[in-house]
């Protein structure tokens, strides 16, 4: 997988995986959820639920958080969840 900024440099793409973990609480969900509606689009997006244990869940998010991938999203997902946990293939 690219981060986002490498990905838009070399064109279109159909996954924006983020990765979450206990970390990040519902306020942080809550703002990412804010994020992904405004940026409506055709990249699905998927989420890493990463446990304490180590286990590894990946859920797809509902369609209607489909996105339009720009910086301006990168930038917003990065501050939120940090530049290891934004990714795309």
């Amino acid at each position: 997988m690219l981060l986002l900024q490498d990905a838009l440099a070399l064109g279109a793409f159909r996954r924006l995986t983020l990765s979450v973990s206990s970390q990040h609480d519902r306020t942080t969900l809550l703002h990412v959820r804010d994020l992904l509606g405004h940026t409506p689009g055709a990249c699905h997006v998927v989420l890493v639920l990463q446990f304490p244990d180590g286990e590894r869940v990946l859920l797809r998010a509902a369609e209607h958080l489909n996105v339009a991938p720009s910086l301006a999203l990168l930038a917003g997902l990065e501050e939120l969840l940090g530049i290891e946990n934004v990714r795309v293939a």
